[in-house]
């Protein structure tokens, strides 16, 4: 399968820390709750990637599931993780903002025998040792910074 590439644009607010950010037509606002400074209009960053990890597990699951003829009568994933608030400011080197720990519970329902459950567990303990590079292993660079000018003012 080829390389896709995925795009998104995410936009400052005027009130406390709210972000839109949209991707193909889809609106998602970002805040902070209230105790972090926030306005709680939208989850916060945090809490939006723990739900997009969830996603991609579930995901990632569910297809190795149906590959192996197991089927689920339900999936989900429980999602945990840890930010040291006071890091926010400071520079990677320093410790910075990155999430600390991201603990998962995968809850399945399924009469698949028990063989087919350990084959299934096991793939999943392994995808997410894999999964651990996406925090520690994946590049991430800002690759232009562009000050747009002002607007005008017409008189």
């Amino acid at each position: 399968m080829s390389r896709t590439t995925f795009r998104a644009t995410s936009h400052c607010l005027s009130y406390g820390s709210a972000v839109e950010s949209r991707v193909r037509g889809f609106r998602v606002l970002v805040d902070a709750p209230k105790y972090l400074g926030g306005a709680d209009t939208g989850m916060h960053p945090v809490e939006l990637l723990l739900c997009a990890l969830g996603s991609f597990q579930c995901n990632i699951v569910k297809t190795f599931a149906e590959a192996q003829g197991i089927e689920l009568r339900d999936l989900w994933v429980e999602l945990e993780g840890n930010l040291d608030q006071a890091g926010l400011l400071q520079s990677s080197v320093d410790g910075g903002a990155d999430p600390q720990e991201i603990n998962l519970t995968f809850h399945l329902r399924t009469h698949a025998p028990d063989e087919a459950i350990a084959s299934l567990t096991a793939f999943v303990q392994r995808r997410w040792s894999q999964g651990e590079a996406l925090f520690n292993g994946m590049k991430i660079a800002a690759s232009a910074v562009v000050i747009d000018p002002p607007a005008r003012q017409f008189s």
